[in-house]
């Protein structure tokens, strides 16, 4: 390449180089002067009046749900009724419910009654009564045990005795005469006579197996209602044992909490108003399924409102303090002017769509006939202290 074409290339790579570097002093110039517009200055901050937009709000509201789910049975109000504190607005078939509510109060009553029960002395009659009950039944265990030993069992045991021996004479005949080895000993009389004897000796056997076994069986149950009548005897005496009293006392407070659960389950079936107020919405009819926590209404006190601003900036934020009279203007209504106060100024901020922050001012209306509505936009000048 000649010197004269390396000149050019120079002269055109200083040119880019140049504008390059004039391109971000003059960026940097502009970014600058947007951070001055951007942030007040001191002076300025002080100078301006704070505004920002806002939304109407009721003073008081809540949103309402059911504490369970089921069918709706009955809407006992319409949207833009006045209501008042406690007031039903609709309720779910409780049928079930109730039934459970029921079966625990029965439940506690029961629970009640038996530790009443055990906590009262017996009477000198159930006593009496318990003493008797245990004399009976010692009587019955005497008997029962004298059987097993008695002369039933005896007769048994030499039936048994006399059987064997029988069978000890027939085996002796049946072997004189050849035994098995006899090929005609099927038809001989010692046959006969020793497999009636066996089967005898089998009878008495079981005869007596037999009586041993129910004897025991009902020596036992005897013995059994000796122990729980002298038990019954002894709480009579001396009323139930601490460990008891506990036991019982825990099932009655059992019972209760069952009780209060199916008590609370049922309340929360009936929609109530949690204060004086407007049922400025509501979505239900009678018959449809609604789950648990699902809000279908919302009561509100539209006799005072409030202002909660939408836009105002960290800077603008600052400014503002509680107790500071604002100009509310509503844009809805012919730009209606009212008064209020900032009551309470937002701790964290939330971020607009546009990625700045805004911190939320709520200003308290002063009593007004204004006709106004939930959601009403309106612009909001912080008056100066």
């Amino acid at each position: 390449m000649s010197r004269r074409n390396w000149l050019v290339v120079g002269f055109v790579l200083a040119l880019l180089v140049g504008g390059l570097w004039l391109i971000g002093v003059l960026r940097n110039v502009n970014l600058a002067a947007q951070r001055a517009l951007a942030t007040p200055t001191a002076a300025a901050a002080a100078e301006s009046l704070v505004t920002a937009k806002g939304n109407i709000v009721p003073n008081q509201f809540a949103w309402l749900s059911f504490g369970v789910g089921g069918t709706v049975a009955r809407v006992a109000a319409k949207e833009n009724d006045k209501i008042r504190s406690g007031n039903e607005i609709a309720r779910l078939d409780t049928r079930d419910l109730e039934l459970q509510a029921q079966n625990a109060q029965d439940a506690l009553a029961v629970a009640v009654s038996t530790l009443t029960q055990a906590r009262t002395p017996a009477r000198s009659e159930e006593i009496g009564a318990a003493e008797a009950n245990l004399r009976t039944a010692e009587a019955n265990y005497a008997k029962v045990k004298s059987g097993v030993s008695g002369p039933d069992l005896q007769i048994a045991l030499a039936n048994l005795a006399k059987a064997q021996a029988v069978v000890a004479q027939a085996q002796a005949a049946y072997d004189r005469i050849g035994g098995a080895s006899n090929p005609e000993i099927g038809m001989t009389p010692q046959a006969l006579a020793l497999q009636q004897a066996t089967l005898d000796y089998q009878i008495a056997k079981a005869n007596y197996e037999l009586k041993i076994k129910v004897d025991a069986a009902t020596l036992a149950a005897a013995e059994a209602q000796v122990v729980n009548a002298q038990a019954a005897l002894s709480a009579k005496k001396n009323g139930a044992r601490p460990a008891d009293l506990a036991v019982l006392d825990a099932r009655v407070k059992q019972a209760q909490t069952a009780l209060e659960q199916a008590q609370a389950a049922l309340a929360k079936a009936v929609l109530v108003a949690p204060f004086d107020g407007t049922l400025t919405n509501l979505r239900l009819r009678q018959g449809e399924s609604v789950s648990a926590g699902a809000v279908i209404a919302t009561v509100a006190d539209i006799t005072r409102w409030r202002v909660e601003t939408i836009d105002l900036d960290e800077w603008s934020a600052a400014r503002v303090k509680v107790g500071q009279t604002a100009k509310v203007t509503v844009n809805a209504l012919a730009n209606k002017v009212l008064l209020g106060k900032v009551t309470n100024i937002a701790s964290q901020a939330v971020t607009l769509s546009t990625g700045e922050v805004s911190y939320v001012v709520t200003i308290l209306l002063d009593p007004t006939d204004a006709e106004l509505r939930w959601g009403m936009t309106v612009k909001v000048e912080f008056q100066k202290q």
